[in-house]
């Protein structure tokens, strides 16, 4: 085998093995939120809240996810800024709490990220990495994907 022929064939293993080794992690969450609104005089709202959902992800867990934070709607009943913790529980009792945020615009759905504040056991290794989400609400339901690389 010339040299040329070689190190061409190394390089295309390497690349394929790298392929199938990396793998994204994507979660689908669902469940149901309870808010409490403070409304200002000029239709400004504070929306306190409060959610509980189960979930499962393309690596083969599942498990539980409570979440809390405040949210903003301004009059014209857009999404204006906030954040959101949660904590989710994994089928073995693993732990790990995420923070979200979003940028402005439609509250019913949207486009946001996230980022790993804490985690133990398999979790651990996703501390400080950020990831995105998209979310949509049907009444007081909500379904949620999130996708994160772990490259």
């Amino acid at each position: 085998m010339n040299f040329k022929l070689f190190i061409t064939t190394f390089f295309l293993c390497f690349s394929f093995a790298s392929n199938l080794m990396s793998q994204d992690w994507e979660r689908t969450d669902m469940g149901y939120a309870n808010t409490e609104i403070f409304k200002t005089t000029d239709n400004y709202q504070f929306v306190f809240y409060n959610s509980k959902s189960f979930w499962n992800d393309n690596l083969g867990n599942y498990g539980k996810n409570h979440c809390k934070g405040l949210a903003k709607i301004n009059a014209e009943n857009l999404f204006d800024g906030g954040e959101v913790c949660c904590e989710s529980i994994d089928q073995k009792n693993n732990k790990f709490i995420v923070l979200l945020s979003r940028d402005k615009g439609d509250f019913d759905s949207g486009i946001g990220f996230f980022k790993f504040v804490d985690g133990n056991g398999p979790w651990e290794k996703f501390i400080g990495k950020k990831c995105n989400y998209a979310i949509q609400y049907i009444d007081d339901g909500f379904m949620r994907i999130d996708k994160c690389l772990l490259n």
